[in-house]
Protein backbone atom coordinates (compact mmCIF):
# COMPACT_ATOMS: atom_id res chain seq x y z
CA UNK A 1 0.00 0.00 0.00
CA UNK A 2 1.41 3.93 -0.89
CA UNK A 3 0.63 6.61 0.80
CA UNK A 4 0.91 9.90 -1.04
CA UNK A 5 2.50 10.59 -4.29
CA UNK A 6 5.97 10.42 -5.95
CA UNK A 7 9.05 11.92 -4.83
CA UNK A 8 6.80 12.12 -1.15
CA UNK A 9 5.10 9.07 -1.17
CA UNK A 10 5.46 6.00 1.54
CA UNK A 11 5.13 2.33 0.67
CA UNK A 12 3.99 0.21 3.38
CA UNK A 13 4.00 -3.81 3.34
CA UNK A 14 3.75 -6.84 5.40
CA UNK A 15 6.15 -8.88 3.62
CA UNK A 16 9.46 -8.29 1.52
CA UNK A 17 12.18 -10.53 -0.20
CA UNK A 18 14.88 -11.42 0.45
CA UNK A 19 14.64 -10.48 4.40
CA UNK A 20 13.10 -12.11 7.58
CA UNK A 21 10.35 -9.78 9.00
CA UNK A 22 10.87 -10.90 12.25
CA UNK A 23 14.57 -10.38 12.31
CA UNK A 24 13.95 -6.49 10.71
CA UNK A 25 11.56 -5.43 13.39
CA UNK A 26 14.37 -6.06 15.38
CA UNK A 27 16.61 -3.97 13.28
CA UNK A 28 14.27 -1.38 12.66
CA UNK A 29 15.30 2.47 13.10
CA UNK A 30 12.70 5.05 14.63
CA UNK A 31 12.27 8.00 12.65
CA UNK A 32 9.48 11.25 12.93
CA UNK A 33 6.71 11.75 10.37
CA UNK A 34 4.71 14.74 10.61
CA UNK A 35 6.01 14.63 14.28
CA UNK A 36 4.82 11.26 14.68
CA UNK A 37 7.35 8.75 15.76
CA UNK A 38 7.42 5.74 12.70
CA UNK A 39 9.26 2.72 12.88
CA UNK A 40 11.48 1.99 9.43
CA UNK A 41 13.30 -0.09 7.96
CA UNK A 42 17.64 -0.28 8.06
CA UNK A 43 19.37 0.41 5.33
CA UNK A 44 21.02 -2.55 5.28
CA UNK A 45 17.64 -4.80 5.30
CA UNK A 46 16.56 -2.10 2.32
CA UNK A 47 19.25 -2.94 0.55
CA UNK A 48 18.93 -6.36 0.72
CA UNK A 49 15.10 -6.28 0.05
CA UNK A 50 16.28 -4.17 -3.07
CA UNK A 51 18.97 -6.64 -4.22
CA UNK A 52 16.72 -9.60 -3.44
CA UNK A 53 13.66 -7.69 -6.32
CA UNK A 54 16.63 -6.86 -8.76
CA UNK A 55 14.52 -4.69 -10.72
CA UNK A 56 17.22 -2.02 -12.47
CA UNK A 57 15.67 0.48 -10.34
CA UNK A 58 16.15 -1.08 -7.53
CA UNK A 59 20.06 -1.59 -8.28
CA UNK A 60 20.19 2.28 -8.70
CA UNK A 61 18.65 2.73 -5.10
CA UNK A 62 21.43 0.25 -3.80
CA UNK A 63 24.55 2.15 -5.60
CA UNK A 64 22.61 5.33 -4.28
CA UNK A 65 22.11 4.58 -0.53
CA UNK A 66 25.70 2.88 -0.54
CA UNK A 67 26.89 6.41 -2.42
CA UNK A 68 28.49 4.53 -4.87
CA UNK A 69 26.45 7.62 -7.12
Amino acid sequence: MALGRAPHQIDLTTYIKGVDVSQAWERRVSGLLDGVSVSLISKADLSANKRAVGRPEDLADIARLSGEL
